[in-house]
């Protein structure tokens, strides 16, 4: 008899449990403001690595303003507003439940000044603009980059010249883009080089000829215009004097 009684409550209890949950759940979902699922996941936590000189209060009040629970966190959305902040290259983002956020910052790395639209930009080697809000005076010794589209086809220009003449990469104070096909060289601040708009690498080649066996640096050249395939027209105080490429 007593097995029976103790059979008859937990078949009773079970019964409620399963009656009540059913309920609750029927409830919910014809009235889910009864309960919300956002206050129970809030973000209350941004653990932010990495950032350096991008302001961690910035980025944090950029996500929370988009966002306030994990249930809505669009990872890829955040990851894009991210990066599109200020020094901020790269972001990876992990949901950690039930409160949580782990950010981790790539900064970009300064490379250049870029003068365009009457701004002064901080760009790095790919042609990103990191910043327009900066202190030139802290930067003074960064290569300057000119001309309209310049910053689009630096890292171009720049791998060309890593791999053809590498030599005269620190030598450069500033790369004009000439009419949006062609990059002018400014070396050593009084020494102008016009390079032509294809066959970049070849001109390069022979640009590092003219340096090592003319010893052009110690000379009282101007000028360089390497736009004529196999010819370089070389201006000294005024004069122009024109050879072929193969002769040097």
């Amino acid at each position: 008899m007593m097995l029976q009684q103790i059979a008859k409550y937990i078949n009773l209890t079970a019964i409620v449990l399963i009656t009540t949950f059913v309920l609750v759940l029927i409830v919910f979902t014809f009235n889910p403001y009864l309960f919300n699922f956002n206050n129970l996941f809030k973000i209350e936590n941004i653990s932010i690595i990495g950032a350096k000189k991008s302001d961690p209060y910035f980025l944090k009040n950029a996500l929370t303003r988009n966002f306030d629970s994990l249930i809505n966190f669009d990872t890829n959305h955040a990851k894009s507003i991210l990066e599109d902040m200020e020094w901020v290259k790269r972001a990876h983002i992990n949901k950690i439940f039930p409160n949580t956020l782990n950010i981790q910052i790539i900064e970009n790395d300064p490379f250049a000044l870029f003068y365009g639209n009457k701004k002064t930009y901080l760009i790095d080697i790919d042609g990103e603009v990191i910043t327009a809000d900066l202190d030139i005076s802290n930067y003074k010794s960064f290569l300057i980059v000119r001309g309209e589209e310049g910053k689009a086809h630096i890292s171009s220009i720049m791998r060309d010249i890593n791999i053809f003449f590498p030599e005269i990469k620190n030598k450069i104070d500033e790369l004009e883009f000439i009419e949006l096909r062609r990059w002018n060289l400014l070396v050593n601040n009084d020494l102008i080089i016009k390079l032509p708009d294809k066959e970049v690498g070849q001109s390069l080649r022979n640009l590092k000829k003219l340096f090592v066996d003319q010893k052009i640096l110690k000379s009282n050249v101007i000028e360089i215009d390497l736009r004529t395939k196999g010819r370089a027209t070389i201006k000294i105080d005024g004069d122009r004097i024109k050879f072929g490429l193969e002769e040097v």
